[in-house]
């Protein structure tokens, strides 16, 4: 053994055995970073689509208030069949609003999917690189 050299240690005392040597540990972390930045960004849009479907549900009560005010003149079975109605259109409002957020938070899966895979691609590269 050299002089300065351990057992299981390279000459720059690092450890040898079981680890990655310096460049593959950077690429390594770029890639984490970049699926962790995917991640976030996917999760801030869900957010958003999530956030939209309950500002739209806000504007379908605000609109039912107003339809059921609209009944209060009525009497009887006629109020009835109004505030019937107006349910109905505030329950229609609704099921729209779920179903634009599900249309919104689909429509981030294969782009989240594509920039994984790049990550995973530039870090391939990046390896080749190291070596």
């Amino acid at each position: 053994m050299g002089s300065g050299q351990r057992q299981g240690y390279g000459e720059d005392g690092g450890a040898t055995e079981g680890r990655k040597p310096l460049c593959e540990r950077q690429c390594d972390v770029a890639h984490d970073m970049c699926k962790g930045q995917a991640d976030l960004l996917q999760a801030i849009t869900r957010s958003q689509c999530q956030l939209n479907e309950r500002m739209t549900r806000l504007t379908c009560n605000e609109t039912l208030a107003g339809d059921l005010s609209a009944c209060a003149p009525s009497c009887g079975a006629a109020q009835k069949q109004c505030e019937h109605d107006a349910k109905a259109k505030r329950d229609q409002c609704f099921k729209m609003a779920h179903e634009i957020r599900d249309t919104c938070t689909k429509a981030l899966k294969d782009p989240h999917e594509q920039t994984k895979h790049a990550c995973d691609a530039t870090r391939d590269a990046c390896h080749k690189m190291c070596k």
